[in-house]
């Protein structure tokens, strides 16, 4: 500025950890209102902002609220218990189970999304984590259209988009891929649907949702139970795919496990889970009580009494060894066939 007196030039001001009191906050907010701003951003504790937002707007004051970092398992319950103070507990514990279990971030927007979908369902709240998350990711569509002259593609078709990219992504055994390679992947599915629609326009609306994301410009969901999720809802609808899971269960397990929630009683899935269980017999001390995810089995005396049982290493342990060096060795042989090289192998997905 020019002199002591001159007027100050737009300037963008952040004030962090404002706590607004009836004595003093309205004198700052005014004197706030009267610098030449261009923006101001104001920071505050969580659950001080519907204070602070309504002496803003008694002050004259346009503002919007920014959620920042994640909320812990307390705030997640002061959200239940706005939403439905009965079932508080109950609620918040379904939330937090999910985000916990799908690797879902702790924002307000996830939490809110969720309650809205527990609240409105009471059978989902009893129901499997797989099905809210088919919910979720329903909710995170359902913003808006995309038209194309007479064509349009609506909440449905893009669901069809994501079924089909993740069934590509399966039968390459990949969790993502390059952009040209979702764009010519795109190409083909249109042109089996007769659609007309510029592919990066497409991109660009599911990107906007937040399903997919960009990662070192590959193509990818942006987590992976939206993957497994995708993946086995095409399997619902395509028998062959599905046989194509079946055939590798132990690679495909965390899809199946959402395949099997989403289809509840479906015959070939509970025989091939009859064929895994006779091929990885338990072996556990005598008089002790196994469980795993619920079922409990008694083990008698006699289970593990035979000659030489102590010497024997267990079977489970064999399985495990075996299935990580088989998919091991399907990681390495994906990982060095072509473009697909620097792209991520699907098994390695966290």
């Amino acid at each position: 500025i020019a002199t002591p007196s001159s007027d100050l030039p737009v300037i963008d001001l952040a004030i962090d950890d404002f706590y607004f009191d009836k004595k003093h906050g309205a004198r700052a907010l005014a004197d706030l209102k009267s610098l030449n701003l261009g923006r101001l951003v104001i920071g505050c504790h969580t659950n001080d902002e519907k204070e602070l937002l309504a002496a803003l707007d008694g002050a004259g004051m346009d503002a919007a609220t920014l959620y920042l970092g994640r909320l812990n398992s307390g705030d997640v319950g002061a959200y239940a218990r706005q939403v439905d103070a009965v079932r508080a507990p109950q609620l918040a514990r379904k939330v937090v189970r999910t985000l916990t279990a799908e690797h879902l971030p702790s924002t307000p927007s996830n939490v809110l999304m969720l309650l809205t979908i527990l609240i409105r369902d009471e059978q989902i709240l009893a129901g499997s984590t797989p099905t809210l998350v088919d919910q979720f990711v329903a909710l995170l569509m359902s913003e808006g259209l995309m038209s194309s002259g007479r064509q349009r593609l609506d909440n449905q078709d893009f669901i069809d988009i994501l079924e089909f990219f993740a069934a590509f992504l399966a039968s390459r055994r990949r969790a993502e891929c390059r952009i040209d390679d979702f764009l010519e992947m795109l190409l083909e599915y249109m042109e089996q649907v007769g659609w007309a629609f510029e592919g990066q326009l497409v991109l660009d609306r599911l990107l906007a949702t937040r399903v997919l994301a960009l990662r070192e410009n590959n193509v990818r969901f942006a987590h992976s139970s939206y993957l497994y999720l995708f993946i086995a809802r095409h399997a619902r609808a395509d028998s062959v795919f599905k046989a194509l899971l079946l055939s590798d269960p132990l690679f495909f397990r965390e899809v199946l496990t959402y395949y099997a929630a989403l289809t509840r009683n479906d015959p070939e899935v509970l025989e091939m889970v009859k064929e895994l269980m006779a091929k990885v017999p338990v072996r556990v001390e005598p008089g002790k009580t196994f469980i795993d995810d619920g079922m409990v089995l008694e083990v008698e005396e006699e289970t593990a009494s035979g000659e030489g049982s102590e010497s024997t290493p267990t079977r489970v342990e064999e399985a495990d060894q075996s299935e990580g060096a088989a998919s091991a060795s399907r990681t390495e042989e994906v990982a060095s066939k072509g473009d697909d090289e620097k792209t991520v192998p699907f098994d390695a997905l966290e």
